[in-house]
């Protein structure tokens, strides 16, 4: 290579016609090898955004997802405590009917024993 470059020197050196058509197949060369970067970079750009856009919808989706599966659960806590909140009722106005019947009977069966003993 090193053979070749001093050839074109020396042909550059004798004509000004193979240094012009020299440097044009160099800018040429150059043009091609930074254009080819500038492509690659562009393809490379373009890659890496498609792929933050594709990550993007999917992250999104994701969040989407979580969403759903929160407000489910809050829906479902609510439900829950909904129905402990019925049973729990149900239950202490079972122990309030008992309680009604229970003392009924006993002040029954106070006024029927002081009626006895007092002989109403």
């Amino acid at each position: 290579m090193n053979n070749q470059s001093n050839n074109f020197s020396d042909l550059e050196r004798n004509s000004l016609d193979a240094h012009v058509q020299m440097c044009a197949e160099r800018h040429k060369a150059i043009v091609v090898r930074i254009d080819t970067h500038v492509d690659q970079e562009k393809l490379d750009t373009a890659a890496l955004k498609e792929y933050i856009i594709d990550r993007n919808t999917a992250t999104n989706l994701r969040v989407e997802q979580l969403e759903a599966i929160v407000d489910n659960l809050f829906d479902t806590v609510k439900e829950s405590r909904s129905l402990a909140d019925k049973t729990a009722n149900k239950q202490m106005d079972r122990i309030m009917s008992w309680g009604v019947g229970i003392i009924s009977a006993l002040v029954a069966a106070i006024c029927f024993f002081l009626a006895k003993h007092l002989n109403f």
